[in-house]
């Protein structure tokens, strides 16, 4: 594993700041609307990941975070040079405790950053950036020893991009939470992101849909998380609900389901729902759901799961000449 000397974290940490509080200054005011769009689409998935306890995913918005502000700056070797850096700092970034409250604090100073930014107002981005770098800079050179001889805390020996091992020792590892009152934000984050992620054409907003999930609880639906290490995946929003082609009986209705796109390429969407399945229901119950027509991925995944059509929802749209 690549260790740092604090020699060479105050090296990287006096770059960043020349190169970030220069860009961060450009930004303010150079920086156009989709430009600093970018910037808070970073912001809001550092923000995602923090509510979802992923230190993976918050070390790579951070980065996207802080390339959208260089990228915002129209400095094209100020871009340059911190991709370049980057490397280093993703590398760095897992030398940083994973405690709850330092992820939350981070989320914190990037917010008020960005608030500065799109301000425009230079001078308090500047310091905003000051602050936040020399806090990283500290919490860091506290976990090493001054010749970097020593490894950081235990749960710094972490990979960018560690592969699962095999079915059974991730299906093993994935497990269900029914949700709590705080888990209502980041729930509407997904599901906002499933809704982008399908094309879907419901505009509401991540807070609205924290609302609609409160009221969904209220209704009796179930919301499931999994949960994989203490990182959370995905969520199952489900319930059981009259079946209609039998009289006094009772069908699932699964209404949504959710896993993040870094987990999607192996195999914890298929274990999740497997995992659902088994700690939730009983053999010859039957599940249902609706698969939207410009998702085929999706309708593929759930075919693939054994899931077969069985009928369709057609739309029509009236027009004004009705």
């Amino acid at each position: 594993m690549r260790t740092f000397t604090q020699s060479e974290v105050e090296e990287i940490y006096v770059l960043r700041s020349l190169l970030e509080s220069a860009a961060v200054a450009k930004a303010t005011e150079l920086g156009s609307a989709a430009e600093l769009k970018q910037v808070e689409g970073a912001l809001e998935a550092f923000e995602t990941a923090v509510l979802a306890n992923s230190r993976q995913r918050a070390i790579e918005a951070d980065v996207a975070f802080h390339t959208a502000i260089c990228v915002a700056a129209r400095n094209e070797r100020v871009t340059t040079t911190f991709a370049k850096l980057a490397v280093e700092l993703q590398l760095l970034q897992i030398l940083i405790p994973s405690a709850p409250e330092n992820l939350k604090a981070a989320a914190l100073d990037h917010r008020g950053l960005f608030k500065a930014l799109v301000d425009r107002r230079p001078d308090r981005a500047v310091s905003k950036m000051a602050e936040h770098l020399q806090e990283e800079r500290d919490t860091i050179l506290q976990y090493l020893n001054p010749h970097g001889g020593a490894t950081p805390r235990s749960d710094a020996a972490w990979s960018l991009r560690q592969p699962d091992s095999g079915e059974q020792k991730l299906a093993a590892r994935i497990r269900l939470r029914r949700h709590e009152p705080s888990d209502l934000p980041l729930l509407g984050r997904m599901n906002r992101q499933s809704l982008d992620d399908q094309g879907h054409r419901n505009a509401m907003t991540a807070e609205q849909l924290e609302e609609r999930f409160a009221q969904f609880a209220e209704q009796g639906w179930s919301i499931d998380l999994f949960v994989l290490e203490d990182e959370v995946i995905g969520y199952a929003l489900h319930r059981y609900e009259p079946d209609p082609l039998e009289p006094g009986g009772r069908r699932i209705h699964l209404r949504g389901y959710y896993i993040v796109k870094d987990r999607r390429l192996s195999d914890a969407p298929r274990l999740a729902f497997q995992a659902l399945v088994k700690e939730r229901y009983r053999p010859g119950e039957r599940i249902y759901l609706e698969a939207i027509e410009n998702n085929p991925g999706g309708k593929l995944f759930w075919a693939r799961n054994g899931f077969t059509p069985f009928s369709t929802i057609m739309e029509y749209l009236i027009d004004d000449a009705g």
